[in-house]
């Protein structure tokens, strides 16, 4: 991808352009730092990219530009993120704080989370002689509402270039503790104790609490075991789990879900969840007319909606929603209540902030006024993405959007074709035939 830049992001933003502009890279990227901040060590992050099939990871090397990442030298993939952190998060470290305090019946106050605004930067390197890699540098500081770095607070973790290490603030005490770089895992990933560091925690919660979708309905059929799952899993593979979780643990949410399913799905009645003889969970729709079908009979498109809707209802929402493609197997006059449901759930108090992608002009059209957009397109140099001003003139915004969805050549071939106004398409997503 080269090096890529989004600024200026609200709680729904809006990828779109031509296949191979570097929209899923952007979501690949996210997801990487949300495992990154997770995970037990480096390797194992990486383990996780939506590439790996059936037990074999994708080569690092191919991380580091690809198959021409074979050189002596060591190759650098930096983050920077800056982060405005989920109060839902600082109310549950805070709640655990107060929780602890009282427990262990202490006169002197816990440090609590108080900061909101941070920068964390990542640095990972890897080096082909040696097939090592690490992290080797990081760095997490608060900022004030202007996005400068506060010089009245000294950084939760301070990267030490000449030293090679990491000083890590210790917020009950004068003195930091001290990291040797390189490393086998992020500081986020180990340090777990929120009395000595509680906003170095938030920051590891909110990060690791990204999640990237690229939901595969094939994946969603299958029955599946009934290990917990609090969300439908990044390619839908748990939502039977997720289903038979909800209902029993937020019985009154799953009620709400199923009752605004049956709203995107005609005749819907209810969605439940069987345990099979040998305990596997296996989904199950019921059609008002029809009874009652098994995931694997079930359209494309309801299994995706019943995806999106449960990650809109999850009650620990992630701090970001990648979602590939929206529109795939949605019905275009379903794809309004579809785009609903995310917008509403990015409104949400405490809720998640949502990246999609799209190919689609029907989700342009219905998502332009209410999300950041960019525009992203391949060059020499990597990816673009270029913000559609909101205070474009209208007639300019809009051949912004819609052009920026087909490539060079294919741009090229329509200059001279009329737009139309009018057509089957346009019936259908209108709902003249249901």
């Amino acid at each position: 991808m080269g090096r890529v830049e989004l600024a200026g992001l609200d709680r729904l933003v809006l990828l779109f352009g031509p296949n191979a502009a570097g929209k899923s890279n952007l979501l690949d990227a996210l997801d990487l730092l949300g495992h990154l901040a997770r995970e037990d060590s480096v390797v194992s992050a990486f383990m996780k990219h939506r590439g790996n099939r059936a037990g074999r990871e994708v080569p690092v090397r191919w991380f580091f530009r690809g198959m021409n990442a074979d050189g002596i030298e060591a190759r650098h993939l930096a983050f920077t993120a800056d982060i405005d952190l989920n109060p839902s998060i600082r109310a549950r470290i805070n709640g655990e704080l107060d929780e602890r305090k009282k427990r262990e019946r202490l006169k002197r106050p816990y440090t609590r989370v108080s900061r909101s605004l941070f920068r964390y930067r990542l640095q990972l390197s890897y080096r082909p002689r040696e097939r090592a890699l690490e992290v080797t540098g990081e760095s997490l500081e608060a900022l004030g509402r202007d996005g400068t770095a506060l010089r009245s607070e000294k950084p939760f973790i301070r990267w030490d270039e000449s030293a090679d290490r990491l000083a890590v603030k210790l917020e009950r005490q004068a003195h930091p503790r001290y990291f040797a770089l390189p490393r086998q895992r992020t500081v986020l990933s180990e340090v777990g104790d929120i009395v000595n560091h509680p906003h170095l925690v938030a920051v590891a919660r909110e990060l690791a609490s990204v999640r990237a979708y690229y939901v595969e309905p094939t994946r969603m059929r299958v029955e599946v075991s009934d290990i917990r799952a609090e969300d439908p899993g990044p390619h839908g593979e748990s939502l039977a789990a997720f289903y038979h979780w909800l209902k029993h643990e937020h019985p009154s949410r799953y009620r709400n879900l199923v009752r605004n399913l049956a709203q995107l799905v005609p005749g819907l009645t209810a969605v439940e969840v069987e345990e099979g003889v040998e305990g596997f969970l296996a989904l199950w729709i019921e059609e008002a007319g029809r009874g009652r079908f098994h995931a694997a009979m079930v359209s494309e498109g309801t299994l995706r909606l019943l995806c999106v809707a449960g990650i809109a209802a999850t009650p620990i929402p992630p701090a970001v929603v990648g979602y590939e493609e929206p529109e795939n197997g949605v019905h275009p006059a379903r794809l309004a209540q579809t785009c609903q449901i995310v917008v509403e759930a990015a409104a949400r108090d405490g809720g998640s902030q949502f990246l999609l992608t799209t190919h689609s002009h029907d989700v342009i059209d219905l998502l332009e006024h209410r999300a950041v957009c960019f525009a992203c397109s391949q060059t020499a140099d990597g990816s673009v993405f270029q913000p559609v001003a909101g205070d474009d003139e209208p007639l300019l915004r809009r051949a912004i959007l819609k052009g920026a969805l087909q490539d060079g050549e294919t741009r090229r071939a329509r200059l001279e074709e009329p737009e139309p106004s009018s057509g089957l398409g346009a019936r259908v997503a209108r709902g003249d035939y249901g």
